[in-house]
């Protein structure tokens, strides 16, 4: 088996006989709106769903959760039960005050959680559910 040797990503291919390229970004994010920006653009350039739902996060905090909830229902189909999704999806819908929704999901998230400290989180959050 071989190593690649190139990475696309998007329009642009590194490595092989390229010159070498240095990506270099921010080294911290100056505000929400820097936040948003920047995921953005990595959605553009990328197109990847992942960098959608990372966006859409940024999004809930400049726009509110609700939106954001819109953004990634239309991710469903591309990440399919993906844990993370789940997850962003509770987050979001407590944020929004549906905590029955996001109790749910909440507790199905901690018995699928493959590791301890995600079944933490995911109780933690739970019971915030609870106590609103």
């Amino acid at each position: 088996m071989t190593a690649a040797r190139a990475v696309t990503v998007g329009p642009v291919t590194f490595g092989n006989d390229r010159p070498l390229t240095i990506i270099a970004g921010p080294c911290q994010l100056e505000s929400r709106e820097h936040a948003l920006e920047m995921s953005q653009a990595l959605v553009e350039i990328t197109g990847n769903p992942i960098a959608r739902l990372n966006w859409a996060i940024a999004r809930s905090f400049t726009h509110g959760p609700q939106e954001a909830l819109g953004i990634i229902d239309q991710l469903g189909d591309v990440l399919g039960d993906y844990h993370l999704l789940a997850a962003t999806r509770a987050d979001l819908l407590r944020r929004a005050g549906r905590t029955d929704e996001a109790a749910e999901l909440f507790q199905a998230l901690v018995a699928s959680a493959s590791t301890e400290p995600q079944r933490r989180l995911y109780r933690r959050r739970l019971a915030e559910c609870a106590d609103s």
